[in-house]
């Protein structure tokens, strides 16, 4: 399969604002209006994410989305999940943006009894990234952002890979309905 450069069409069980909630249904978006992400080569996550709240909502969803891409690349279940079904391609783990969320990412945040660790984590708690109970939203799952035709993060989708979940644990996960 070939990779359009001017443009790629993504199938997900659910869609940005604005569109209806039916199951795969393509998204389609100029490969050269996303944005590119704040460079974060020699950066922690704690570097990147401002105690002053300078970064807006936006800046945020790409910081995460960035450091769960890094997550993939040294989470080797999540590796395999992608494996066994032949999901491997470089190109397809690249332009689809997927990243893991391996559990790490509180430890990389400022501490919570900080008065910068607490603004930070409310705001990813408003953003629907952090739950209320400080674990992350998207704990175990393998993501993929949803973007608008303009390459603004919208949702974000979550698919839990591990096999002995608790009862009714969804294997489908999605920001919250009111953080879309």
């Amino acid at each position: 399969h070939r990779i359009e450069p001017q443009g790629v069409v993504a199938k997900a069980s659910c869609l940005v604002r604005g569109f209806p909630r039916t199951p795969v249904t393509a998204l389609r978006y100029p490969y050269a209006q996303r944005p590119t992400p704040i460079p974060s080569e020699n950066r922690t996550m704690t570097d990147d994410f401002s105690a002053d709240d300078s970064l807006t909502d936006q800046e945020l969803f790409e910081q995460v989305v960035l450091f769960y891409r890094e997550r993939l690349k040294d989470h080797a279940p999540a590796l395999t999940y992608l494996q066994d079904r032949g999901l491997t391609h470089p190109e397809l783990l690249d332009e689809f943006e997927i990243g893991f969320a391996d559990r790490t990412f509180g430890r990389t945040l400022p501490g919570p009894q900080l008065a910068a660790g607490k603004r930070l984590r409310s705001r990813l708690q408003q953003l629907g990234i952090y739950r209320a109970t400080g674990h992350g939203h998207f704990n175990g799952s393998l993501t993929v952002p949803l973007r608008t035709v303009d390459g603004q993060v919208a949702d974000l989708y979550g698919r839990k890979i591990g096999r002995h979940l608790l009862k009714g644990t969804p294997l489908h996960t999605w920001l919250p309905a009111a953080n879309r």
